[in-house]
């Protein structure tokens, strides 16, 4: 059998592609075409861009043990398990979890009739002016019944202010977040682009879209009146920030979701997380030996993992590990065996939760 390959060769006419026999091949130093060349090259570029994207956005994984039918998408998750994700994705069809199924495209459906929410849809202003600032005040602090002005404002644990509620930018934080995590969801588990889609929307209102972004810094989180314009302990309102992360992980895979939306959303990160790493509120939240401590650890860690900075995202674990774990040499001043943090978390009006978020068991 004779054997062909694909070959220029010259004719009258120039150049043309086709079959040739080995024996007919140009001579080694014949030149090749100029444009088949270029092709070549530019055929190589775009392979070599495309793998690298793909490795950089999708976190496709081909596992043999979820699911055993080729390859899944498994998202690079921080909070969440991805590769749990995955296999129950490869059994959603199954009647064990059909009532999953549902209830996550139930959440998902209500959550795209929600409207766009932002820092900029609060009637006040933050100090600076600069409505694009998140504001709040410290919910456990009240009017000073000793002075006539009420200043400054005097700490009771446990009893909210409805000042607090005043400022909307907690609340439309936290219907964000659960947005967001529905709406993720339905799409990861569907694969609907409806779902990302609004998603998308969602978090290029809050974090992106020039008219409407979040600055990234959270310096009037918290405030006390007549004490200070934000406080340390004001960054905990945005620890679910981790979530947003995971959800952007999830819709890295969307059409929906832009190359563009992703060096947007990087770059937001990496400012806020340089805040966290160098502000004053930042460094004496990092401090803290009760639950905001952890809660910090939690935001430091899954920004540091989504900007790939993965040795701070370890140190921000361990930590948050040593600071709280029960094993902790010096678990008298902060965890004890069981887990507990009596010193500081269960003298609160509300030790459950300051207990359950305190110690990284």
């Amino acid at each position: 059998m004779r054997t062909f390959d694909f070959a220029c060769r010259r004719t009258r006419s120039g150049h043309r592609r086709g079959l040739v026999r080995r024996s007919e091949r140009p001579a080694r130093g014949d030149a090749v075409p100029f444009r088949s060349a270029v092709l070549v090259g530019i055929v190589a570029a775009v392979l070599i861009v495309g793998y690298f994207v793909v490795r950089r956005f999708d976190h496709v994984s081909g596992h043999p043990d979820v699911g055993g039918r080729g390859a899944l998408v498994v998202p690079g998750t921080f909070v969440i398990d991805g590769e749990r994700m995955a296999a129950v994705k490869h059994h959603l069809g199954e009647a064990p979890y059909r009532g999953a199924r549902a209830a996550v495209l139930r959440a998902g459906n209500q959550h795209l009739r929600d409207r766009l929410v932002s820092v900029t849809d609060k009637v006040q202003l933050p100090p600076s002016g600069d409505r694009h600032d998140y504001l709040s005040f410290g919910p456990y602090y009240w009017p000073n019944p000793g002075t006539s002005s009420g200043l400054p404002y005097v700490f009771r644990d446990g009893r909210v202010n409805p000042e607090f509620y005043a400022i909307s930018d907690y609340a439309s934080f936290q219907r964000l977040v659960d947005a967001v995590n529905s709406l993720a969801a339905a799409y990861y588990f569907t694969d609907e682009a409806v779902y990302s889609e609004k998603a998308s929307l969602m978090l290029r209102t809050w974090f992106l879209d020039r008219a409407t972004r979040m600055n990234p810094s959270m310096k009037y989180a918290g405030a006390r009146k007549g004490v200070d314009r934000g406080a340390p302990e004001g960054i905990i309102e945005l620890s679910r920030l981790a979530e947003i992360i995971d959800d952007v992980k999830i819709l890295q895979a969307s059409p929906n979701w832009s190359i563009r939306d992703q060096v947007g959303m990087t770059a937001w990160c990496a400012r806020y997380v340089r805040w966290l790493r160098t502000s004053a509120n930042g460094i004496a939240e990092s401090a803290s030996r009760q639950n905001h401590g952890t809660l910090y650890d939690l935001q430091a860690a899954s920004l540091a993992e989504f900007l790939g900075e993965h040795a701070a995202a370890r140190n921000a674990v361990l930590r948050g590990r040593a600071r709280h774990c029960k094993t902790n040499p010096v678990r008298r001043l902060s965890t004890l065996r069981d887990g507990t943090n009596p010193a500081v978390e269960l003298r609160h009006t509300q030790p459950k939760w300051a207990d359950i978020s305190g110690p990284n068991r």
